[in-house]
Parts: C-alpha cells; structure tokens; sequence
C-alpha cells in the first residue's frame, strides 16, 4: 500500500476524509504479473464507522501506473472493499470520500 494521498476534495454530500486513517495493515492481491511495482489509485466511499461503503479505480490517473482492463479494476474495486476499514469520524456528514494510492508488487 501505498503513503501518497489523493486530492481529498470532498464537498457535496460526501466530507473530505481529513483525519480518517486506515485500521490495520490491509495487503492487496496481485493477480498479475503486468502489475509487478505498479500503482493504483483507489477512491473509497467510507462510513462515519470507517466501513467501506464503495470504491472505484481511478484509472487513467497520473498517478496511476499500471494498464488495467475493465476486469482488472472490478479486481482491484472488490479486493479493496473487503480488506479495507478506516478510523471512525465524528464529522456531521454521514460518508466521506477518501483517495489512497495504492501499490501492487510481487513478493
């Protein structure tokens, strides 16, 4: 996983995510070898519990590295949703948006 943050535009229905950091060490899978040291960027929808509620491959990005198909990304969109919780809010909006570049290797 990657450090880098996203642009943390919140606005509308949706907060910012400021604050709101990730609750243990979630590993991606990689299930190709095309994806060896690249990175994604990956926009969560998360609750005020840090519950992922949806997310979505942000590619093309700049600073998404990696040539991914259509079912590369719901790969990536499902792998995310199920590793990852974030720290609780106590923020007045009911779901904030966070980006996190995330990083693919082979071990």
């Amino acid at each position: 996983m990657g450090n880098g943050d996203g642009p943390n535009t919140g606005g509308g229905e949706y907060g910012n995510g400021q604050g709101r950091g990730v609750i243990g060490n979630p590993v991606p899978i990689t299930k190709d070898q095309r994806w060896l040291g690249g990175r994604v960027m990956v926009e969560f929808i998360i609750d005020r519990n840090g519950n992922v509620i949806s997310t979505r491959v942000l590619h093309p990005h700049p600073k998404t590295t990696i040539m991914l198909t259509n079912d590369d990304k719901k790969f990536i969109e499902k792998d995310c949703k199920a590793k990852f919780k974030f720290t609780p809010s106590s923020s007045a909006k009911p779901k904030d948006r966070v980006f996190k570049q995330m990083e693919y290797t082979l071990e």
